[in-house]
């Protein structure tokens, strides 16, 4: 994964994604130590 040390990351979800979409990204970041907010 390319290093994003200090960058913003947005994931975007509308209606008809597939779980996947969300949950394979947003793992990756997990593993990598980033946090985030979410809303819903």
């Amino acid at each position: 994964m390319q290093d994003i040390s200090g960058k913003r990351v947005v994931i975007l979800a509308t209606n008809g994604f597939e779980q996947s979409e969300l949950e394979v990204p947003l793992k990756k970041l997990r593993d990598a130590g980033r946090r985030f907010m979410s809303s819903r």
